[in-house]
């Protein structure tokens, strides 16, 4: 189980939920890396041979997930992280909860609340589309005896875009523009059965 302290790191993420992605995307090494190019995954000795590798990688060319959350270099400016601070457990942590409540808005555009809505939002944390997560298996490493609580959220302030609200942005292109359209959370109850 993950520590409590870094719970608070994405308050907006049911703690269950937050604790289930870090075991799927990293089983909970801080130091993960995978190259999308290459499909290597790595598990640096330390923090500085990590943020060495990512930026040797991203230099390359590559895309990667690192950290705990396994938040992709595609997606690091605009969550405010760089090839040193992705290895930050708090930082990886909450740029990964607002990645994921972004990815549940989105879902809830065209999906009911809760789970429905939250394995959708998994399969656009995975792949940025709403049904090769569930295709490729990525979904379904969440769901067993146990179901994964939702995304806390506020989408008070959350409207889709004009034109069609269908449409998902080229993951991972929600930019600054929706995350801003997110405000403080609250509690999305879901039903557990």
């Amino acid at each position: 189980m993950i520590a409590a302290v870094l719970l608070t790191c994405a308050a907006n993420i049911a703690p269950a939920t937050l604790s289930a992605v870090i075991r799927v995307e990293s089983s909970g090494q801080a130091l993960a890396i995978h190259d999308n190019a290459t499909g290597r995954s790595y598990q640096p000795q330390n923090v500085n041979a990590a943020i060495s590798l990512a930026r040797r990688l991203v230099a390359q060319g590559h895309k990667v997930d690192a950290g705990l959350v396994q938040v992709d270099s595609a997606n690091w400016s605009a969550v405010g992280l760089d090839a040193s601070s992705v290895f930050d457990p708090c930082a990886n942590i909450r740029a990964g909860g607002t990645i994921l409540t972004a990815d549940y808005a989105i879902a809830l555009q065209t999906h009911s609340p809760g789970q429905t809505a939250l394995k959708v939002a998994l399969s656009l944390y995975n792949t940025g589309t709403f049904d090769r997560g569930f295709s490729n298996g990525y979904v379904a490493r969440y769901y067993g005896p146990l179901h994964v609580p939702a995304v806390n959220v506020h989408l008070a302030s959350f409207e889709p875009s004009h034109g069609d609200a269908r449409r998902v942005p080229d993951h991972p292109s929600w930019t600054a523009q929706l995350l801003a359209r997110l405000s403080a959370p609250t509690t999305v109850a879901i039903p557990t059965n």
